[in-house]
């Protein structure tokens, strides 16, 4: 038994020590930066986020029963699900149809045309 244990230990520490190759080289590709764009709890675009972060805007808050989005649910089950919630700290995209909000209807649409 001691002579197993002690030929795991020695394939352990042969492994655990060995150096990999380094990665393949890959020959640099060009990129295009075509845009900007930024979702972020500040806000959704670039100059509305960067504008907020100059502000010294921070997107943590408290989570609200209303970011659990459970229209349609009695009262009890929401509350049930929101005690359950480990944190009750969000940093949230804001949403909505305003400037700097995303419009979920907008983009996140179910239909293909």
């Amino acid at each position: 038994m001691a002579a197993c244990a002690r030929s795991v230990r020695e394939l352990i520490r042969r492994f655990s020590s060995r150096t990999f190759d380094p990665p393949p080289l890959n020959p640099r590709r060009r990129v295009v930066v075509t845009g900007l764009g930024m979702v972020t709890p500040l806000g959704c675009g670039v100059d509305t986020t960067w504008r907020r972060l100059l502000e010294g805007r921070c997107g943590v808050r408290k989570l609200s029963l209303l970011d659990l989005r459970m229209e349609g649910f009695d009262e009890a089950t929401i509350m049930h699900t929101y005690d359950q919630l480990a944190s009750k700290v969000v940093a949230a995209v804001p949403c909505g149809k305003e400037e700097g909000e995303f419009d979920e209807k907008r983009w996140l649409q179910t239909k293909v045309k």
